[in-house]
């Protein structure tokens, strides 16, 4: 029988290698492995905190001068800028009544009172042309009564008339003498009030001439020795009456409140250094000054909703050094702030 011979070199046929696929990244563990890490890390945080830290709200105190008018006024020019640092008696600015009030009210102000001094004038004038016609009507009566009793007396002697016509023309007379002078008295004082009345009205138009000058020289010195944390009002600007212009601060009395939980207060003493952070988050180093043991009430911007205690130990807190108070926003009042140190049996660890 016949062989077949196969080929046993192989097939000729070329294998096609697979190509390798790059693996792809698993996203959602990366995912959940950045929050796992981020849960570990809070945790840890929060854990150190309340282990290692002592921390309590507080709130910062400014005692400062509050610049303000009792009129409306314009400050036209500053002669110091936001937190320039200023002496007592250092003129700070230069202001003048507000257009409303120097020029409207003011010029409206003399226009009624001059209008017055006018229309009482112009009636006291009148009252003495009256009286001055009165007094001349009476003088006219007088005169014919006085010739009418000198007739009365001629015909007496040739008993035509009685003594009782003589005594009603005498009475007549007196009544009539009696109104004459009493007019006239009148007269002299309607005169005398008008002269009063010119001098008012002159003395009123000086002292409003001198309060003219006196409005475009007016500077505000500074009552107290500080630093400027507040400047409410751009130059030209009106500042209405009550309204605060500026307001200095004494950096001197400047302190933060801190409110201790009666368990943490073992760890604040006076002198300890702490460390401050401020709303903005800029941060700061201060020291204790002074430890109030009495209890008091958490202030009320403070509370937290839901907290059972709020009985609190106050601590105040002063600026480290003048470096540390350069940090500290004397511009705001009752301001939010954190207090927080290492616990007292970590202080010769940890150097804050």
């Amino acid at each position: 029988m016949k062989k077949f011979s196969y080929n046993d070199r192989g097939s000729s046929l070329r294998s096609i290698s697979e190509i390798e696929m790059k693996k792809r990244r698993n996203w959602d563990r990366i995912i959940y492995m950045v929050i796992l890490w981020g849960i570990l890390i809070s945790l840890l945080v929060y854990i150190g905190r309340k282990t290692f830290i002592v921390s309590c709200e507080g709130e910062l105190i400014t005692e400062g001068f509050e610049i303000k008018f009792m009129e409306d006024v314009r400050v036209t020019q500053y002669f110091i800028q936001l937190n320039s640092l200023v002496n007592e008696g250092d003129t700070l600015f230069h202001f003048t009544p507000s257009e409303t009030y120097d020029t409207m009210k003011v010029l409206q102000d003399n226009f009624l009172s001059d209008d017055w001094f006018e229309r009482e004038i112009i009636n006291n004038d009148k009252s003495v042309g009256l009286k001055n016609a009165a007094i001349k009507e009476k003088s006219r009566q007088y005169l014919i009564a006085r010739k009418k009793l000198s007739q009365l007396e001629k015909e007496m002697f040739l008993d035509i008339s009685n003594q009782n016509d003589i005594e009603r023309m005498k009475n007549t007379l007196n009544e009539l003498s009696g109104e004459i002078s009493g007019l006239k008295q009148e007269v002299a004082y309607l005169q005398n009030y008008r002269q009063l009345l010119l001098e008012r009205m002159k003395e009123k138009g000086n002292i409003m001439e001198k309060r003219d000058k006196m409005s475009r020289n007016l500077f505000y010195t500074a009552p107290v020795s500080g630093k400027i944390s507040q400047i409410n009002k751009r130059e030209g600007e009106i500042n209405y009456k009550s309204d605060v212009v500026m307001e200095v601060v004494d950096p001197k009395n400047v302190t933060i409140s801190g409110y201790v939980e009666q368990q943490d207060i073992g760890s604040f003493e006076v002198g300890s250094k702490v460390r401050i952070e401020f709303p903005g988050g800029e941060r700061s180093v201060g020291k204790v000054s002074f430890i109030n043991y009495n209890a008091e009430a958490l202030p009320v911007y403070l509370q937290k909703q839901n907290d059972p205690d709020l009985m609190r130990l106050r601590i105040i807190v002063e600026p480290w050094d003048e470096d540390e108070l350069k940090k500290w926003p004397l511009h705001y009042n009752n301001i939010k702030v954190r207090v927080y140190k290492t616990k007292k049996y970590l202080d010769f660890l940890f150097n804050l």
